[in-house]
């Protein structure tokens, strides 16, 4: 049934809690006639959407109509006002606006419309990682706080275009919590990068045609190998290359790779007609930060045993997530609020 619901409202004398309800019977309306008009132009997929999300109103109505508080922050923005915010936003570059003279009002109003827009499109690329990770309170929570920033960039034009007096507005501290996720990787997925060699001491460094081998060690029993492409005539070789592991993260014995083991990386120089491939020297990757964070990046001395032989390699490790916990990271932004 798409027909919109007759608002069931108990008389609490304008309180709080009756306009709260309000507000989530209007949204639910919204959407269930958004769901009517995309049905009508045929757009089957989005009027379910529609209605999907317009029935995930009703554990919120009911628990208003029991007198429960319910974040209005994690509610989702209806349709009409979601399109606006992704299709009527334009970023404006610097060389488009006329500057004013310092520290005049157009200057200001400038100043403030940069910032808006950082903010919007901050608060949308927030959305969109939370989207992709499945956390769909928090996703709406931005998607709001981005909203707001569009209605303050569009109060802030106006006052730009018809020569208004720089409207009130203050800075404020806002901190959340985002978990870091690379959304791109599946769960049992590691991605491996060799990025380039540093500077190899070697006696033809303009000559020499290197190349890695790696060992990731899993499975145990047959653990994980292959190599580079060959790069020719230089000690400071770019390799480049992705490798797109398996592991298993939820096995025991996975997650004991993880906490003692290393992926092994051997720098090879190419031999001739006369004389095979010599070894330049070792890295040893230690898995372990990956326990508890989901991108390792860093610069490794070449070593013979415990010798340092000279040279680095550059290696990029991803997991989607880390292996024991969720990498969370606390994030604190000054945030423009334009005063209505």
């Amino acid at each position: 049934d798409l027909s919109p619901d007759k608002p069931n409202v108990r008389k609490m004398g304008g309180s709080h809690q009756e306009k709260q309800l309000h507000q989530l019977l209007e949204k639910q309306k919204q959407f269930k006639l958004a769901a009517l008009q995309a049905k009508k132009k045929g757009e089957v997929n989005q009027a379910k959407e529609y209605l999907r999300i317009a029935k995930g109103f009703d554990k919120l109505i009911e628990a208003s109509n029991c007198g429960l508080p319910v974040d209005m922050n994690t509610v989702p923005i209806p349709p009409s006002a979601k399109i606006a915010l992704e299709t009527d936003f334009d970023i404006v570059s610097a060389e488009d606006c006329t500057p004013g003279s310092p520290g005049s009002e157009d200057d200001i109003l400038e100043k403030l419309e940069k910032d808006l827009i950082d903010q919007i499109k901050k608060s949308l690329e927030t959305r969109n990682h939370f989207k992709a990770v499945g956390d769909v309170a928090s996703a709406n929570r931005f998607e709001q706080q981005a909203l707001h920033s569009k209605k303050d960039l569009d109060l802030l034009r106006v006052a730009r275009k018809h020569k208004h007096p720089v409207p009130r507005y203050h800075y404020e501290t806002r901190s959340f919590s985002i978990v870091q996720c690379n959304t791109d990787l599946g769960d049992n997925d590691l991605e491996l990068t060799i990025a380039q060699g540093i500077n190899y001491n070697v006696p033809n460094p303009k000559e020499v045609d290197t190349y890695i081998r790696f060992e990731f060690p899993w499975p145990t029993e047959e653990p994980y190998r292959d190599k580079t492409a060959t790069v020719y005539n230089t000690n400071n070789p770019v390799y480049d290359e992705k490798f797109t592991l398996p592991i298993q993260r939820n096995v025991r014995a996975c997650q004991r790779v993880f906490k003692r083991h290393a992926i092994k990386c051997e720098v090879w120089s190419k031999g001739g007609f006369f004389r095979g491939d010599a070894l330049i020297g070792t890295v040893l990757v230690k898995l372990q930060p990956l326990e508890t964070k989901c991108v390792l990046h860093e610069t490794f001395d070449l070593m013979d045993g415990r010798k340092v032989v000279g040279g680095k390699v550059e290696v990029k490790v991803r997991l989607r997530n880390p292996i024991q916990a969720k990498q969370v990271e606390r994030v604190e932004e000054k945030w423009l609020v334009i005063d209505h």
